[in-house]
């Protein structure tokens, strides 16, 4: 998984983030030549942006979220979202041909203000079978730099939701206030 700086840098410039092609990949979906459509929640309400790295709030908050929606043949096939708020939640969401979820990746990116205190990401890999009951398939705890470490110190409260389950139904609404109705 990218790390979030990596993340906006190449979206900035139209680029594909590392990681999102292999992800890609495994989805069935060949990522060169396509571009996303771009979503961004503010205050609970997922809306299309042209660029969501020129998207900003109205108003302050600690909570932004950004949405790639990659379509083929009409259909949405990936969901890709990068959500702040406390850390950093990165979720991609692998769409089959009738936009139902197959499989995802979650990474929580925990960047510390304090430099004494070392950072970590904690990646999980789910399957999802045809009842949209969620599998988790592997988890890791990692450093900043991709090496496998020990589970981090935190506090009780915070390990908890670390293992909440991601939403299943996320990428409907995303895709829903972000993809053009085709009526």
């Amino acid at each position: 998984m990218p790390e979030p700086a990596i993340h906006i840098a190449h979206t900035c410039i139209h680029q594909i983030a590392p990681g999102l092609k292999n992800f890609a990949e495994e989805c069935g979906y060949t990522i060169e030549g396509n571009r996303p459509l771009y979503g961004v929640n503010l205050n609970d309400k997922w809306k299309r942006t042209k660029d969501p790295t020129r998207s900003s709030p109205d108003e302050a908050t600690d909570f932004f979220s950004t949405a790639e929606i990659w379509l083929q043949n009409g259909k949405s096939r990936i969901v890709n979202i990068w959500s702040i708020g406390g850390g950093e939640l990165h979720l991609m969401y692998c769409l089959d041909t009738e936009s139902r979820v197959r499989f995802i990746e979650s990474s929580y990116v925990m960047i510390p203000d304090d430099p004494s205190v070392v950072g970590w990401v904690y990646e999980r890999r789910f399957s999802v079978n045809a009842t949209e009951k969620l599998t988790l398939v592997r988890s890791a705890f990692r450093n900043l730099q991709g090496q496998r470490i020990a589970i981090p110190k935190m506090a009780p409260e915070d390990k908890k939701s670390l293992h909440e389950m991601p939403d299943i139904k996320l990428p409907a609404q995303v895709i829903a206030a972000v993809v053009p109705s085709r009526r």
